[in-house]
Parts: C-alpha cells; structure tokens; sequence
C-alpha cells in the first residue's frame, strides 16, 4: 500500500532534525506498525519501509490471487487466535478505527473435540470461571478435573513462577497422559508454538497467568471475524497517513549507515534520511542488517557482535495452515481440536469453521474449513498435496460421528486446498533462549519484534508491546540529544 505523496527526502531534514525528529521504521508487520503508531502519536514524523507488497507481516492478508477466487473475501497467511488478555493488541485496533468487538468472534477458553472430549471455561475471564467450566465438562473423568485444578492452584500459590531450566513436559511430569495429550499439549504448542518436550515452562505459565488473572475475558479467544489486513494493518497505514507519516511497501531496506547526525537506509529505490531508526524485521533480517552496518568505534562494535551472537542463535519453528473449501455441512462449534499424532499421519491439531466466524452460514460454498499445524516440522516435509489429502483424511475420521468418512472425505476436496507454510513462523520458546532487548546500544537505533525479551512468547500482543517500547526508547534517546 505505498501511498502517493514521496516520504521526507535529505533535503527536507534541515527543517524537521531540530523541530520534528524523523524515524524510519524498517518492517512493516505489527510491532513495526505499533512503533510507528506511537512515534507519531509522540511527534515523531515516521517513514515506514517494507519489502513485501503486503503490510503485517506474518500476521497478514494474503495478496488477491492467493486467495478467495470470488473476491468476498480475502484469506490470511495462516489462522490465527488472539487472547482476552492482549490488551495492547485491542487498544491499538481501536486507535485506528476497528472495533475489537464487531472484528473479532469471542469464545471462553475451549478444548473440544468432536468424539465428546471437551472443557470450556464460563465466560469471565477469572480463575474460578475456568474451574467452574470443569465440573461441567465432557468426556474428563472427575478424577481428571481435580487433578488439573490442583495443578493450576499449586502454581498459583507458588506464585506462578517455575525454575529457569524448566521445560513444559517437566513441569507436568506427574499429570496423567489424556490431560497432557488432549490438554496441556493442544494449549502449549498453540500458545509457544515450540513441543513440550523442549517449552519454557515458565513462558507457559505467563501465558496461563495473564489469561486467568487480566481481568473478566482475559481467557477468552478471539478470532478474527475479518482478514488480517482489514482487522490492524491497512487501517494502521491510513492513520499514519492522515497524521502526516508514510508508508511505503515494496521497499527492502539494504543498509543502515550511521553518520554524525543521524542513519541513512538504503533500498534500490533511494535512500531515506532520519535521526533513528526502529528495526522491526524478522530476527534474521536484523542480523544480516546489523552484522553489515559499518561501524569504527570499538565499543559499539562489541555491542553489535554480542547482539548478532543473541540473534543468531534463535530456532525457528514453522506453523502450517490448509484451507480445505466448505463442505457444505456445520460443525457444532466454530473451533475444534483434533487428535494430533504425526507419526500416523494426522497432522492437523485445531480445525476451525471459518463460515461461522460472521455468523450463522447456509450457503454451500460460504468460506473454507481452516486447518492449523503447530510445529509443522514434520508436516512441512510433505509434498502440499500430499500434506492436503492427509489432513482431509484426518478431518473425515476425527468427524465421523456427522458424516460418514468416505462422503465428508469427497466434499472436502483435497485437491482444492491451499496449504500455506511460514516456515520461520516464531522462535522456539526454550528455557534456555535469551533474547534482546529493544535498546541495541547504538545510538539511535532500536529493534521491535515478537522475539524480543517479554513475559509472552513469540505473540502479537508480544509483537506490539515491544514496538511500543522500542518507539519510547528511542523517543528518549532522541529527545536526550
């Protein structure tokens, strides 16, 4: 979405250095756009650049000819879930004009399946509304119920802090099997997207807390009734365009230079000029730009060569989305979790009916049938057909009780699927990952991102608080000048 007027050129600085400082944003996902919102916001003028054509990201709208052939409406490059407990990802919707409430499905924190199995949490948002939801839940022996509030109430008065070197399958090495694997596995991978085996547990643990103590709906999930263009980005990029800062897309920034007053990036399509500069790429992008800066003084140097060390060092695990075309039947709930076991070949682990995301649906071909795959480490493997046709098979099983196999399996219609793979979706959430802060030591530059080092995993809410962040702290340094 490049806009018609040209950013600020070197010949227009003179007047704005001393008056109005001039940033540029280099990424234009959410922790980028969230810093360039508030820069603004504290009168900043913001040049924002992104090399893709799109705004958001991984949190993004898919371009046209990727998605819905009809032109209703536009998919995403993957499903995505928020939490109740995300507030600055909903104070900055309604900063620039969408209304969480209308754009987003609210659901209580749920696990259903479709053979019965299913706990879902009484709206509110608190700690006793998720208990209360276990002594109605289905399918979960009441054996089963006790033991998972016991855990939850143990962590609670443990103040919910686990040792450092925790990993979520040690923290619940004493829970039974069918909570692990119908419960705590579905919640934590879908929250860290990083196995058990291998998840901080304490980065979980935040999760649990903030959902169940933020407040009334802090555990519900809201699904975006909209794209994810629609829902932040594009009308992120109109507000910062009726305030006077720019966007422009298609612009890969290739270097950073520094000089006396201030950095210069330079894309193939010129340079741009301003007195800091907010790096909000992926953690790779940032490395390549860091390493490449040129820079004479020791320390910085230093800095810069322990931070890239930090960036380096971040694994990377990939999320799946198939969109399988509506089969023309309602599930009983917009979201259902499947039962995951890639080494029988079912891959999937949430499926949601996107029909019902706008209300109630009849027509045939109302949307599609969305199917996500959280460390898709093994699904990515697989050929996009062949992936299709076993989440298809998966779905048909899982879904047997509605429909017999063999038809729902026919109106799922493999060979129309559309299986999107980030393959660098989020950092795996390890207890040994030490991720940086947003102030890099180099005068006047910040980064922003999901991986920067919070409470959350690799989340939007994660994504926009550091973006807020890094745009106060570079405010400062700014200001400090």
């Amino acid at each position: 979405m490049a806009h018609a007027h040209p950013a600020p050129q070197p010949s227009d600085q003179a007047s704005l250095h001393v008056a109005v400082p001039h940033v540029i944003v280099v990424g234009g996902g959410w922790s980028g756009l969230a810093a360039a919102l508030e820069l603004t916001t504290l009168g900043a003028a913001v040049t924002l650049l992104e090399r893709a054509r799109a705004l958001g990201g991984r949190a993004r709208a898919l371009a046209e000819e990727d998605s819905d052939a009809s032109g209703r409406f536009r998919l995403d490059n993957g499903q995505h879930i928020l939490l109740g407990a995300y507030r600055t990802c909903l104070d900055l919707m309604r900063r620039v004009g969408i209304s969480p409430e209308t754009a987003l499905l609210r659901l209580p924190l749920q696990i259903r399946y479709a053979d019965g199995f299913a706990l879902a949490a009484i709206p509110g948002g608190r700690p006793w509304h998720l208990f209360a939801g276990l002594w109605q839940a289905s399918g979960i022996p009441l054996g089963e119920r006790l033991r998972l509030v016991r855990k939850l109430a143990v962590t609670a008065m443990g103040g919910w802090h686990c040792h450092h070197d925790l990993t979520v399958a040690q923290w619940l090495a004493r829970e039974s099997t069918l909570a692990v694997e119908r419960i705590w596995q579905p919640l934590c991978v879908s929250a860290l997207n990083t196995p058990i085996e291998e998840a901080s547990a304490q980065v979980f643990v935040n999760v649990l807390r903030d959902a169940l103590l933020s407040g009334p709906g802090s555990s519900d999930m809201l699904v975006p009734r909209v794209d994810f263009g629609t829902l932040f980005a594009e009308p992120a990029a109109r507000w910062l365009d009726r305030h006077h800062s720019h966007v422009l897309t298609a612009k890969p920034v290739r270097e950073l230079i520094p000089d006396a007053s201030g950095w210069t990036a330079v894309t193939s399509a010129g340079a741009y000029r301003g007195d800091g500069v907010v790096l909000a790429t992926s953690p790779r992008a940032a490395n390549r730009l860091l390493h490449e800066i040129p820079l004479s003084d020791p320390d910085s140097l230093g800095v810069r060569d322990a931070l890239c060390s930090q960036l380096a060092a971040l694994a990377y695990a990939p999320i799946t989305t198939v969109y399988l075309p509506d089969p023309g039947i309602r599930l009983p709930h917009p979201m259902l979790a499947l039962r995951c076991n890639p080494s029988a070949g079912a891959f999937g682990q949430f499926l949601f009916d996107r029909g019902q995301l706008s209300g109630p649906a009849t027509a045939a071909d109302d949307g599609y049938w969305a199917v996500v795959i959280s460390v898709a480490d093994d699904a990515a493997q697989l050929p996009r057909a062949d992936l299709a046709a076993a989440v298809c098979r998966q779905v048909a099983q899982e879904l047997g009780d509605m429909m017999p196999a063999g038809e729902l399996a026919t109106r799922l219609q493999a060979g129309k699927a559309l299986v999107i793979t980030e393959k660098q979706a989020t950092f795996r959430s390890r207890p040994s990952v030490c991720r940086p802060g947003t102030a890099t030591g180099i005068p006047g530059l910040v980064l922003a991102g999901d991986y920067i080092a919070g409470p959350y995993p690799a989340t939007l809410e994660g994504a926009v608080q550091s973006g807020l962040q890094a745009a106060r702290t570079l405010w400062a340094q700014l200001a400090g000048r």
